[in-house]
């Protein structure tokens, strides 16, 4: 088989998977429809640019996960070939996905734009923020959350100077889409472009021993180290916190689409965003919470600790709950007493958050990487919200 036609394969059998749940989301997302139209409006934008940007953000992360950037580097064709065959499938994947989706918004009469921001996000933002990030979940997360951010701030800028909205017609949807996004994706496309032909595997391999940074630094010499006793649990704690960083950096961007929009006047933006960040922290802290590790090749130094593996799975469960309790309601109610638009969680909708973090946590245990297990549980929760509300309707 040659270098093109095994590249081929291993780009569709990665994406495979993905577009396939993607189809099935949008047939849950069209029947739950028929019984509440607004609700499953807003599910099907999410689901759609979900797994969109993940298709895309997966095209390259993916070889960071499975470690395999290097191998992929070292094929005997030119880079220019081994990006071209990616985006290929990338591109025929996504296209089948929105003609698909635009069969189900047309046969509604929904919006076709929002259609039209997910497929260009995830072709040409995707693969560069995953490159940038090292992980297929930067790549999603932050093509998803980039544009609203960007165009809060360009109807800031046309409210702020009025000759401004004036020449460029800010009432007009398509034409505000047009001037933002047409630009983000040229950009988007240079850098993939010039990131790829640029990029090194830099992960290492296990085992790999490299020279300390002071060696390098400064003379050689050896440092009195003072040891130091703390406390086991403690250290358990930090250790869950620090596999939690994409979740702070969600929250930062939630709080930077928040000012976005604030300073927009669009009032209408922040409840649904509120409620977006609500349902998308529970999946992303419990898909992080044990897959991460596995992902990084730490769970198995995590058996010679000196403790019951019971009692480090408690802590871990135990952060991850409250973090979910802590950062699902505290969020908006932080920004609402900064002088935000009232948003208000209601407390049942915390306890679901908490017991959907629960059944993620499942799923991490038995995901290889802290992105599939996201998109696992993500998909699945889709799939049983809309066929409940079809069900219930």
């Amino acid at each position: 088989m040659s270098v093109i036609r095994a590249q081929i394969y291993k780009e569709t059998r990665e994406l495979l998977p993905w577009w396939l749940g993607g189809l099935a989301a949008l047939l849950a997302c069209e029947f739950a429809i028929r019984q509440d139209r607004h609700l499953s409006e807003g599910l099907l934008m999410l689901a759609l640019a979900g797994i969109a940007c993940g298709m895309g953000g997966f095209t390259i992360g993916h070889e960071y996960s499975h470690r395999t950037l290097g191998s992929l580097l070292a094929q005997p064709a030119r880079r220019t070939s081994l990006l071209g065959i990616k985006l290929i499938v990338l591109a025929s994947l996504l296209t089948s996905l929105g003609v698909a989706a635009s069969f189900v918004l047309a046969e509604r009469g929904l919006s076709w734009q929002a259609i039209v921001v997910s497929i260009g996000c995830a072709f040409f933002l995707a693969p560069w923020l995953s490159m940038v990030g090292r992980s297929a979940l930067a790549g999603l997360v932050f093509s998803i959350a980039l544009p609203p951010v960007l165009i809060a701030l360009f109807l800031y800028a046309t409210d702020k100077w009025e000759w401004l909205g004036h020449v460029l017609h800010r009432s007009d949807p398509t034409l505000v889409l047009a001037i933002v996004m047409v630009p983000l994706w040229a950009l988007g496309g240079i850098l993939t472009w010039r990131t790829f032909l640029r990029l090194q595997a830099l992960e290492g391999t296990p085992g790999q021993i490299s020279l300390p940074a002071w060696l390098t630094t400064r003379p050689m010499a050896v440092e009195r180290t003072e040891i130091r006793r703390r406390n086991r649990v403690w250290l358990l704690v930090g250790k869950e916190l620090r596999l939690q960083q994409l979740t702070f950096a969600i929250s930062a961007v939630y709080v930077a689409a928040w000012t976005a929009f604030t300073m927009a006047g669009m009032e209408g933006a922040a409840e649904p965003l509120a409620w977006i960040h609500a349902i998308v922290i529970p999946v992303v802290i419990g898909g992080l919470a044990s897959a991460e590790e596995r992902h990084l090749g730490t769970a198995s130094w995590q058996a010679l600790q000196p403790m019951a593996s019971a009692w480090q799975w408690i802590i871990k469960a135990a952060v991850a709950l409250v973090l979910t309790a802590v950062l699902v309601p505290a969020m908006p109610w932080v920004l609402t007493q900064l002088g935000g638009f009232p948003v208000g969680i209601e407390g049942g909708f915390v306890t679901a958050t908490v017991c959907v973090c629960v059944a993620v946590l499942y799923v991490s245990s038995i995901s290889p990487s802290g992105i599939r297990a996201i998109l696992n549980a993500g998909l699945a929760l889709i799939l049983l919200f809309t066929i409940g509300a079809g069900v219930n309707g």
